[in-house]
């Protein structure tokens, strides 16, 4: 399995459409699932990015692409 999980705010995550691919699903209804099962999930088990998160979250993205290209 190829490395699926980022750093956002300090924690180890993994996005919810990567999750997804993973459990071989729609994103859609994996966060359906979740959202009907709220309660079954710990209080820190999902976050939503905001502006600044998903900044940093493209810049790691992009600059692993650029470590492949180049490596």
């Amino acid at each position: 399995m190829s490395k699926k999980s980022d750093i956002v705010r300090g924690h180890k995550v993994m996005l919810d459409s990567d999750l997804a691919t993973l459990y071989d699903v729609e994103t859609k209804n994996l966060n359906r699932a979740v959202q009907r099962n709220i309660d079954r999930f710990s209080s820190d088990f999902m976050f939503r990015l905001d502006r600044n998160d998903r900044e940093n979250l493209r810049f790691q993205i992009l600059r692993g692409l650029m470590r492949g290209i180049f490596v």
